[in-house]
Formats: structure tokens, sequence, C-alpha cells
């Protein structure tokens, strides 16, 4: 596989970038390097490959411009052919070919050789990081490269990490020169238990005084949690007492503290805020007052001062109009001289073209020709080449023309008609080439012979039946379903018959270990005069026991208890076995009936084998030359190559008769063909086969096209010199209507008729003087303007210094006085109306702020009255006492109900009163008193349970409680337990030492190609100085060695 193109449509940051790699170059490395700046896009290309071939991830951080629409194409080159598929992201069914149809995974698994992601990444996708991470991983002999490099082609790559992992196991149960591992964990756990169970083996003589024991520790238990009580009860009491007392104590405090305050109504809610709030808005409003008042003084001031002359404003609209010519006036006085002067010129000029003409300037200027009329000459002039050339190039085509028509017309008048013949001849042709008769019978001849080869290969199959085909279709033979039939019911017959034979053997078998069984059973050896006789003298052990309770009667007891355990369990498995013998032998009886009736059923089946084997048989030798079959298989593989034959047969006889028909259809389209020959005069032979015919007439129409052709071209002749005669009539037209424009047109100007050419010399003459005598009569126009303003600007000026009263003789100097003034004027007039504008704001405001002041004082006013003062400061002091003495009040309240609650009294002064007759250091040394006692009576009920549960314990192991036989049990279990580990250990110790063993020699006999191979590039990058890597175990661990070219031997660690 190789990549040809990678088109990122919407990947990371780009849209539709192509990295085009070309096509495979031959005799040169097919090697490609990518380079540019940081963050160009390299690793974004690498990554985008990546993806391509393994599927976008969930989590790609390249999605962040176009998200669930990323999508990557790519071209490979697959052997000599180009493929293109698409992936997208998507969870399934990512990978898709350009018509958006779903492509497997296992197409481009195929191509990649099984790789996966990682495999292909640590291969394939080198970079700064990975090449100095699997540096790393060599030197420490772990990681991927690591592995590969010591283990992968030696097929044994994780063989050094079980090795690992099973020494370590080895270790946590047990190595040597170690305390803490499990086998000593099992050991002290076996001492622990056998010491417990030494302890707690009790004998029977100590259980009346451990009985005694515990009905004492009982009843000291139950006097020391009593007495526990009765001290936690007088603890809670004093410390209540206590609290009260500290809480009168507060009450007093609270009461002192309420004598100095009135008692006055509680202030509104929020009033502390309500109350800033008006003292602030006053404050401002009075600030905004003043600053007002001084702010309308000095706009009345500035107004006095301001002076307006009403004879400069009322001229305010003449002025400006004044001001629009001012720049007219300046440019006439600067420019009026010069334009003078280029009218002179102009008029000298236009009557040196006017003279050229052969008039005078006076005659010409109203008598020159409009633009419209010098156009139409122009457009004259430059058509007549046009009709000229036209004319004669009409003329000369004409004449060509009408000679190739009349030499075509005399070729034609030499040959024949022959339409109607070779129109039936091409119809025979065209059908004898659609049923192509001739090649149908070559075909059909061939098919034939394979046929007969493949029926002669059928009957050689058949053996060692004989005959031919014919004898082969008369043959009678059974069915292929007949013969599965019958096939059908032998296999069922004989699968019940191994059935049965089956079910047989497992009755004889079951008989004889039931049999068995029976003979291996004990006799009776218990009666119940043994039963008897253990029991009474249990009992009687058990009476005397129970009289002495000693040591000796103790053991008798135990002695007889057991021997009547035995006993009676002896009589139970007798009993048992009894009843298990009388079911067996019942069990027997019912399989030998079972037995019987499976013998008869085999002795049928065996005959009715042996009767359809026969029967088989006989089907056999009904064909001749198959008496020696054996199988019921191979007599149906015969009769299917005898359907195989018979078919094969069938096609030849079709086959026959078709080349009857295909040899009859070409006898019929000869014959048809050669008359039609005959008529077109063509002298036909009669042993003329079929492609003679057809060549003769295929030379016929060749040559009736020829003709066809020579007729085509006549007429294509004759349409071309008639468009050519229409063509010279309309040229020779058109010359005509230009002619009569042409005289029109020159009527219209001062020459009359005259020639071409003379026309055009007179025309360049016109281009010149036209364009003269307009710029003439513009500049006389303008000088006319000029004039007018300049008399207009000066007038008006004169005017408007007789209005304002100001004098002087330059026009210029009185202009700009005039604009001064007025300009003056207009500003004082702006600034005026700004200032009264201004004013008035400032009035209204003022009474805004007067009204807003007035409000505030009202509002204080109305809030005073509840304390009844006016002033804001005394309110807000009312207020706080007020706060306060409403504070002081609940405090009190609750303070009572503490008192009244930690006392347990109904009355709150009940309570108040029985706590002012207590001392506080009375009952503070009373509670230090209380918790000693407490503290020991405590120490004293934990002995005290301690002793019960010791005695309780003691109590259950020797009153028959199963404590030493789970100790025991567990004991057992720990033993075997051991038993198993040792012999895990042992195990894993010698199959770690056979394994290491093995591996050493296996990697010096088998030295991995890739050492080799790292071993020949390490000693080529060290220049010489090492010439080749090794490893070595090392504390079960695979070491990388070097070994330089002096010889011996180096750890890679030990490298710069």
């Amino acid at each position: 596989m190789r990549l040809n193109k990678l088109h990122m449509s919407k990947y990371g940051m780009f849209s539709g970038e192509v990295l085009d790699f070309g096509e495979r170059a031959s005799e040169l490395p097919d090697f490609h390097i990518i380079f540019g700046l940081n963050e160009s896009g390299k690793t974004t290309s690498l990554e985008a490959w990546l993806d391509f071939l393994f599927g976008i991830k969930r989590s790609s951080p390249y999605g962040f411009k176009h998200s669930t629409a990323m999508e990557i194409q790519a071209t490979l080159e697959k052997g000599n052919n180009l493929v293109e598929y698409k992936r997208i992201k998507k969870t399934k069914d990512s990978l898709l070919d350009l018509e958006d149809e779903i492509v497997p995974e296992s197409v481009l698994n195929v191509l990649l050789g099984g790789y996966t992601r990682p495999d292909y990444e640590v291969l394939f996708t080198a970079n700064d990081q990975t090449l100095e991470k699997g540096g790393n991983e060599i030197l420490a002999s772990k990681g991927d490269l690591g592995k590969l490099l010591f283990s992968a082609s030696a097929g044994m790559a994780d063989l050094s990490e079980k090795l690992q992992e099973l020494q370590q196991i080895n270790d946590q149960f047990y190595r040597k020169g170690t305390t803490k591992n499990l086998l000593n964990q099992i050991k002290d756990e076996l001492a622990e238990l056998k010491g417990e169970w030494q302890e707690k083996d009790k004998v029977a003589a100590v259980y009346k005084l451990l009985v005694v024991n515990y009905e004492g520790a009982l009843n000291n238990l139950e006097l020391a949690r009593v007495s526990l009580g009765s001290f936690k009860t007088q603890l809670v009491q004093v410390s209540r007492k206590i609290e009260a007392l500290r809480w009168v104590s507060s009450l007093s405090s609270i009461q002192d503290e309420l004598k100095d305050y009135k008692e006055l109504p509680p202030p509104p809610q929020n009033w502390r805020s309500i109350l800033d709030g008006w003292g602030q808005e006053m404050i401002v409003t009075i600030g905004r007052l003043d600053q007002l008042s001084r702010e309308i003084l000095r706009m009345n001031n500035k107004l006095s001062e301001n002076e307006i002359d009403e004879t400069a404003l009322d001229l305010e609209s003449r002025v400006f109009k004044t001001k629009a010519v001012e720049a007219s006036y300046k440019s006439v006085i600067r420019d009026l001289p010069r334009r003078i002067a280029n009218k002179d010129e102009l008029r000298t000029e236009v009557a040196s073209l006017t003279s050229r003409l052969g008039h005078e300037f006076n005659d010409v200027s109203s008598k020159l020709p409009d633009s419209a009329t010098i156009g139409l000459i122009r457009d004259l002039m430059q058509e007549n080449s046009g009709i000229e050339a036209n004319y004669k190039s009409t003329e000369e085509e004409l004449t060509k023309a009408t000679e190739d028509m009349y030499a075509l017309q005399a070729k034609l008048d030499q040959e024949g008609d022959l339409e109607q013949e070779v129109v039936t001849i091409e119809t025979l042709l065209r059908e004898i080439r659609k049923k192509d008769p001739r090649t149908l019978l070559q075909n059909t001849s061939r098919d034939i012979l394979d046929a007969e080869g493949e029926i002669e290969n059928g009957l050689h199959k058949l053996l060692p039946w004989k005959g031919d085909y014919r004898v082969l279709q008369d043959l009678k033979c059974p069915s292929k379903q007949e013969i599965g039939s019958k096939q059908k019911i032998f296999e069922e017959t004989n699968r019940d018959f191994r059935e049965a034979k089956g079910r047989k053997e497992n009755l004889e078998q079951e008989i004889r270990k039931l049999e068995s069984s029976l003979d291996e059973m004990d006799p009776e050896t218990v009666t119940l005069e043994n039963l008897a006789e253990a029991r009474n003298r249990r009992e009687n052990q058990w009476a005397k026991h129970k009289s002495t309770l000693d040591i000796v009667t103790a053991e008798q007891f135990e002695m007889a208890m057991r021997s009547d355990d035995q006993v009676t369990s002896r009589a139970a498995e007798q009993k048992a076995s009894k009843v298990v013998r009388s079911d067996r032998e019942a069990k027997i009886k019912e399989f030998q009936d079972l037995l019987q009736v499976e013998k008869q059923k085999c002795q049928e089946l065996e005959k009715e084998i042996e009767r359809q084997i026969a029967a088989r048989n006989c089907m056999f030798a009904s064909v001749s030359g198959l008496e020696s079959m054996q199988t019921t298989d191979e007599f149906i593989k015969w009769l299917d190559l005898r359907n195989e034959t018979l078919g094969s047969v069938r096609k030849l006889q079709v086959l026959e008769a078709r080349k009857k028909y295909y040899e009859e259809e070409e006898n019929r389209f000869r014959e048809d063909l050669s008359y039609a020959l005959k008529e077109a005069k063509i002298d036909c032979k009669d042993h003329w086969n079929l492609e003679t015919l057809i060549s003769t007439s295929e030379n016929l129409i060749e040559r009736h096209k020829e003709i066809k052709s020579l007729q085509n071209q006549h007429l294509r002749v004759k349409v071309t010199r008639q468009a050519r005669l229409n063509a010279f009539t309309e040229a020779k037209t058109n010359k005509s209507k230009w002619t009569e424009k042409w005289v029109k047109a020159c009527r219209r100007t001062l020459f009359g008729e005259s020639t071409v050419s003379a026309m055009k010399e007179n025309i360049t003459i016109l281009d010149q003087l036209i364009p003269k005598v307009s710029e003439l009569n513009s500049m006389m126009d303008r000088i006319e303007k000029m004039n007018a303003d300049q008399n207009w600007f000066t007038q008006n000026v004169k005017e408007l210094a007789l209005k304002l009263g100001i004098e002087g003789d330059d026009v210029l100097q009185l202009w700009k006085s005039i604009e001064e003034h007025v300009q003056n004027n207009i500003k004082i007039n702006n600034e005026n109306r700004n200032i009264k504008a201004d004013l008035e704001n400032r009035l209204e405001e003022k009474q805004g702020l007067e009204e807003d002041l007035t409000r505030i004082n009202k509002t204080i006013t109305k809030f005073g009255v509840l304390y009844g003062e006016k002033n804001l400061e005394e309110i807000k002091n009312c207020c706080i006492r007020a706060e306060k003495y409403q504070e002081l009040k609940s405090d009190e309240k609750r303070v009572l109900e503490n008192i009244r609650e930690t006392m347990g009294l109904p009355s709150k002064q009940e309570a108040v009163d029985q706590v002012k007759g207590l001392v506080l250091s009375d009952l503070e040394s009373e509670k230090g008193t209380l918790e000693i006692k407490l503290n020991e009576c405590e120490r004293e009920l934990e002995e005290r349970l301690s002793i019960q549960s010791h005695a309780r314990r003691e109590l259950e192991t020797v009153s028959g409680d199963d404590s030493v036989a789970r100790i025991k049990e567990h004991h057992e279990n720990l033993l075997i337990d051991l038993q198993e580990r040792v012999r895990s250990h042992l195990k894993n110790k010698y199959g770690i030492i056979a394994l290491e063993h093995a591996i050493r020699k296996f990697r010096d006999t088998h030295k991995s190609e890739m050492m080799t191979l790292a071993s020949q590039i390490f000693s080529k990058i060290s220049c010489g100085n090492y010439k080749s890597l090794g490893t070595t175990m090392e504390k079960n661990k695979e070491i990388l060695t070097v070994e330089p070219k002096d010889g011996g031997t180096m750890f890679s660690r030990d490298l710069s």
C-alpha cells in the first residue's frame, strides 16, 4: 500500500488542504520529506493519516473547528490500481467510498497487514518524543521497544515479566533471610490457636465453681449500674442549678440597664436608612440651590454687557449673497486680461483655417456643417471601401461557382441510375449481416464437436458399465429420490440398532455393578441386646457422675457415652444397609426385564438390516456391469454421471438440428443475392458461394455511393452558385444605395458634390476648425459674464457700506469691513440666545429644588410627631434609645424563659426565687465531688463487666460450647493450606530455575536478527568504538550490554 494523496477536507485547522505525493517515480527512491514552520500543521497531517487508517477518536483534539463534521480522504495505491476512501467522525461505519457507501474496515486491515494503531505508531511514526522514549526503554530493558529488542524476535515477548511475577509470588510466601513472610504468619497463627485450644479445654470438674462465679459477677454488675445511674442524675441536677444561677446574674445586669431608659414606642422598620437618606438629600439640595443662584446672577450680568446692531442683523442674508460672488469678483480681476488675449489668438487661427477652405471667416462661421452631417459623411467614406471590395469579390465567386456546376453535370451524365437495385441489395446484406448464418454455422459445428467429446468423456466415466449413448438413453434405472428414500430408511434402522445395542450394554453393566455392590455389603453384626446393654451402661455411669461430680466418674461416663454412640451408629448403618440391599435387588430385577426386551429388539433390527442390504444388492444388479458396486453413494454418484452424459446427448441433438437450419438459411440468402445482382446487370456465375456474392455486392454499393456523392456535390455547387448570385445582386444594390446617400450628404455642406478623396481633406480641416470656433464662442460668453459679475459685486458693496455707515474707496477693503461687522453682531446674538436658554433652565431647576426642600422638611416634621421632636438629629437619638429599650426587654424575656426551663418549673418568678437562694461556690464544690464519684463508679463498672464477660466465656466453654471444636477445625484447615502453599512454592521455584536456564540457552543459540541489526547500527554511529550489543541476566532481569572494540563487556547504563 502507498499513499498518493491525503485530502484533509475538514480536519484540525485545515479545510480542503491536500498533500499530493505524486506517482511512484521509477528507478528512484520513493522517499518524501514534509517540512514547515512551527504550528504549520506537520503533526496534524500525521495524526490525520493515523485517524484515516484507524478511525477518528471520540475525544479527538483536532475537532476544534469542524467538530462532528470531521472528514479525511485518501488516494491509495493498491498493486497497480488506485482506490479512494474517506473517513468521517462516527463511532461505527465511519469508512466510506466516494459515493458515501459504507466500506468494511477489513479492507484497510488487509492493506495494513493486521497492524493495530499502537504497533503502527511504534514502527512507522517515530518523532523526537518517541525516539527519546524508546532509547530510555532500551536502556531500562522495559517498554515496547525494550521488549522488541530483547524478546520479540525470539518469540518470548512476555517471558521475562512472567519470571519476575513468579519470583515475586514465591518471595511473598518465603524468602531466605526475611522474617515478614506468609510462612511465618501461618506458623504464628498455628501456635496461637494451639494455646487458645489448650486454655479453653477445661475439665468438667470446675463447672460448678464457674457457675457460682458467673452469678456473682452478674449481681455485682447490676449494683454498679444502679449506682452509676444515681450519680449521673445528681450531677445533672447540680449542673442545671449552676447554669440557672448564671442566668440570674445576667438577668440582674439587664434589669439594671433598663432603669436608664424610659419606655418609648418602637421606631419604624428601616428608620436609620430612611433618616440618613433624608439628611443626605437635604444637604445636596441646599448646596445645589446656592450654586444655581450664583450662576443666574452671572448670566444676567453677561446679557447686560452684550450690545447688538439690529441693522447688521437685518442685512445678514444680503451679505451672504454677496459673499457667494466674492470669489468670482477676485477671479475676474485676476483672469480677465488673459482671457481677452486668448480670444484674439483664437480669432486669428479660425481666420487662417477658413481661408484654406476658400471662404471668409464671417461667411463660414454660420454655415459650418453640424456634427450629424460630418458623422454621416465619415460613415459613408468608411462604408465605401467595404462596399467596393464586396462587389468585386462576389463577382469573382459567382464566375467560379458557375464553372464548377457545369463540370459536375458533365460527369453525372456519363453514369447510369441503379437506385432501386442497390436498395434491394443493401436490404439483403443487412439481413445477412444481422443473422450471419456462416458464423453461426461455424460456431454450431464447433459446439457439436465439443458435445461429442463430452459424451465420449461421460461414457468413459460410467465404467464398468459399457455401451453407446443410445443404449444409455434406453437404460431403465431407479430414481435418486427412490434410492435416497431407501437409504434414509436403512440409516434410521441402523441407528435404531446401535441405540438398542448401546442400551443393552448399559443395562448389562448396571446389573453387574449392582450385583458387585451387594457382595460388598457387611453382614448383620449388631443385635437388640447389644443396643440395650450399651444404653444401660451409659445411664448407670451418668447416675454415678451426677452424684459425685469427680474426674474419675466423668471419664467413665465419657467412655460409656462414646461406646453407646458407636453401637447406635452401627445399628443405624446396618438398618440403612438392609433397605439399600432390598432396593438394589428390586432394581436388578427391573433391569433384567428391560434387558430381555432390548435383546429381542436387537435381533429384530439385525434381521431388518440384512433384508435391506439384500434388496440394495438386487437393485445394483439390475444395471448390467454394476454388480460389484458396494454402497448407495457410489450408485447415486454413477446416476449423477449418467444424467450429466444424457444432458450432453440432448445438447448434441439440439446442435445438429440447429446446424441443419443454418445451412438452409445460407442457401436461401445465396439465391436471393444472386438474383438481385443479375437484376442490376451484374454478370454472376451459378457456382459462386455466398462470400463471393457478398463481395461483388459490396463493390456495387461502393460504386453507387460514389455516384451519390457526385450528385450531392453537384447539388451543393448549384446551391452555392445561387447563393453567390444573390450575394452579387445584393452587393450591386448596396453600391447604388451608397451613391445616393453620398450625393445627399455632400449637398448639405458648403462644398457641394465632390469625390471621396477631396471630401477627406475638407473633413480634416473641419476637424480643426469646428473646435476652434466653439472654443472662441465660449470664451466670448465667459468674458461677458465676468464683466457682469464685476459690476454687480461693486454696486452691492457700496450700497451695504452706505447703510452700515462704513466709508472707503477700495471695494475689497470695504467688503472686508462689512463682513467683519456683520459676523460680530451674529456671534453676539447667538451667544445671547444660548445664555437666555440656559438661564431659563437654571430658573426652572431652582424652583424644583425649592419645592423638594419644602417637601423634605414636611416629611421630617411628620416623622418626628411619634417622639415630639422636629429636629432631624433629635429624632435620630430618640429612635436609637427606643431600639435599645426594645432589645433589652427581649433579652430579659429570653433569660427568664431559660431560667424556667433549666429549673424545670411552671412559673418564671418561682424559678427565679428558688435560684436566688443558692450559692455558686457550694454548687461547684458539690459538682466536683459528684464527678469524682462518677469516674470511680464507671471504672468499677468496667472492671465488673470484664469479670462477667470472662466468667461467661469460661462457663460456655465447659457447658458444651463448640468453640474448642471450631478452633480444632481452623487448626486443621491451616495445616492443609500450609501443605498446598509449600507444594506450590517448591513447584514455582524449580520451574523458575529450569525456565531461566532454557531462555538463556535458547537466546544464546538463536540470536535475533533485530539484535544483529541493532549491533551493526550501533557500531556505525559509534564510529567503530563498540563492536556489538548483547544481553545478560542480572537479578532475574535482562540488561543491555555493549562490547568495546578492545574487548570486554560494559553495561549500557555505564555509557554516556
